[in-house]
């Protein structure tokens, strides 16, 4: 293999930052596969790029005798550590705690303030084009109104006119 480790170093690198083309990568496959004693610092890629060069089988392609087997005490000292990291932290929770009630007061507080119209603010900086005119933001508002008391009229006018057609049944 004419690639040195330095150049494998490099290589990696630019495959973690995703920045290697399909011939490099296929490169760092072939050197991991093709290479037996390798730095102690590249070893952990190996089994990476295997998976890589195999095709990445998903888990479920994967026989369960060809599954690595789980090191349970590394896996119950990992769940210990970072349980015992949580735990450290006791005053965690009432921090948290506290810091969602005041997100939660803030939010309540400045969005229902008496008093305070923010639909001002709601169309402070838009603007429609109708016809060739240009309407701003008081202006949309006074439409939006118009129009909401406009459907109300026809919501209450066909509500009437229903219950004037129910009790003319009877």
């Amino acid at each position: 293999m004419n690639s040195t480790h330095s150049d494998i170093d490099t290589l990696i690198e630019r495959f973690l930052d995703g920045d290697t083309t399909n011939a490099e990568e296929r490169l760092i496959e072939h050197y991991f596969a093709a290479t037996e004693h390798l730095p102690e610092h590249l070893e952990p890629y190996r089994s990476m790029f295997g998976w890589y060069a195999g095709g990445m089988p998903r888990l479920d392609e994967i026989l369960p005798e060809e599954m690595p087997a789980a090191d349970d005490a590394a896996v119950a000292k990992a769940r210990q550590s970072i349980a015992a990291r949580l735990l450290r932290h006791g005053w965690l929770r009432p921090v948290a705690a506290a810091a969602v009630i005041a997100i939660v007061t803030l939010t309540v507080w400045v969005g229902f303030r008496p008093g305070v119209d923010c639909s001002a603010t709601l169309y402070a900086d838009s603007y429609v084009e109708r016809d060739g005119i240009i309407m701003t933001g008081t202006e949309i508002e006074k439409e939006i109104d118009a129009a909401i008391l406009s459907i109300d009229d026809l919501n209450d006018e066909i509500d009437r006119k229903i219950f004037e057609s129910q009790i003319s049944t009877l």
